[in-house]
C-alpha cells in the first residue's frame, strides 16, 4: 500500500485518438499488502531500481511504455529541480472530444 501519494504530473497520452487525461503520483512511503506472487506473464520479481539505471534503461529500449518513461522522467526531473514538484495541473480535463 502507498502511503502519502503527492502529484508528479498530468499528461495526456494519446490525444490523437482519444482523451485520456492521466495523473501520476509519487510515494516514497509503503507497506506490503500480502507477499509477492510473480507472474511470468507480467511481472516476475520486485526490485528498487536507482534512477540513474531507470534512465540508462529507458535510452536502451528496455523501458518502453509511455506511462512508465513519463513517470521517470517527471520524477528524475523534479529531483534536478524540486520547483518544478507538484506544478503540474489538469488544466486540460475538460478538453473538447476530439473530431
Amino acid at each position: 500500500r502507498c502511503h502519502n501519494a503527492e502529484p508528479l504530473l498530468f499528461f495526456q497520452p494519446g490525444m490523437d485518438t482519444f482523451v485520456n487525461p492521466t495523473h501520476v503520483f509519487r510515494s516514497a512511503h509503503f507497506t506490503a499488502e500480502r507477499d509477492f506472487a510473480p507472474d511470468p506473464a507480467e511481472v516476475t520479481e520486485l526490485a528498487w531500481v536507482p534512477i540513474e539505471e531507470c534512465l540508462r534503461r529507458i535510452f536502451r529500449g528496455e523501458i518502453v511504455d509511455s506511462f512508465t518513461i513519463t513517470a521517470l522522467l517527471g520524477h528524475h526531473a523534479t529531483r534536478l529541480d524540486p520547483t518544478l514538484h507538484g506544478t503540474a495541473s489538469p488544466h486540460s480535463l475538460s478538453s473538447p472530444e476530439p473530431t
